[in-house]
């Protein structure tokens, strides 16, 4: 216990000094479990110590994979629209968007909230066309395994069955949709395995594992001047 002076902080007397007393009456400390293979058993499916050790590290380096991809996503569409420049955005779709995002979160009054609203949607409609458009140079096509696997995994991310996933999909006219999305992310992934992706440092990043390697591609597929993205 110790005891020290000081002025009050809050109350009827704030500012007026006082003596206050503190007396600790127990100290709680967090003991963490020895990191070994019954400690693996317990906490995962692996039977060891090294087997868990080797399985965070690969997620690990997924999860910086991952992220470099995404940012070197980003960095792609903004040498892209560098060099496409400025061009004009089709109004009433921007409006129509705009309106449905403020009329479900019931803040169509909401005019700072609109400006915001409606430069994402820009600025999301904006990727789409620059990203349509690289399919169309590209002359990207779609095989029906393709959406098959797309349609799978949405349906995983829904927790449905894919069957059922996929019906539904069919019933509310989507398919279109959903082939033209497929198709923006091979077009991506085409510009991205061509240009040359950095980290912060200036060390080659492979992104193989995430968009594959060039002999992924069909042979015929048209050649494409992409610039660096780093």
């Amino acid at each position: 216990s110790t005891t020290f002076s000081g002025p009050l902080a809050a109350g009827d007397f704030a500012g007026e000094p006082a003596s206050i007393a503190v007396t600790v009456t127990a100290v709680k400390t967090r003991e963490l479990p020895e990191a070994n293979d019954d400690f693996a058993q317990l906490a995962s499916e692996f039977d060891t110590v090294e087997e868990l050790k080797a399985d965070l590290s690969e997620q690990a380096a997924r999860i910086k994979t991952n992220n470099q991809a995404m940012e070197a996503r980003e960095k792609l569409l903004q040498v892209l629209t560098e060099k496409v420049g400025e061009f004009d955005l089709p109004g009433k779709i921007i409006e129509a968007e705009v309106h449905s995002h403020l009329e479900n979160e019931d803040r169509l009054e909401d005019e700072e909230h609109r400006g915001e609203v409606t430069a994402r949607a820009k600025e999301a409609l904006r990727t789409q066309m620059l990203l349509d458009q690289l399919a169309e140079d590209l002359a990207i096509d779609v095989q029906e395994n393709e959406l098959v696997d797309y349609l799978v995994n949405a349906s995983r991310q829904y927790g449905t069955d894919p069957g059922e996933f996929i019906q539904q999909v069919q019933q509310a006219g989507q398919i279109p949709a959903i082939v033209a999305d497929v198709a923006r992310s091979k077009a991506t992934a085409y510009a991205l395995r061509r240009a040359t992706v950095k980290d912060t440092h200036g060390n080659p990043v492979d992104l193989k594992a995430i968009i594959g390697g060039l002999e992924d591609e069909v042979e015929s597929a048209p050649e494409a001047e992409v610039a660096a993205a780093e």
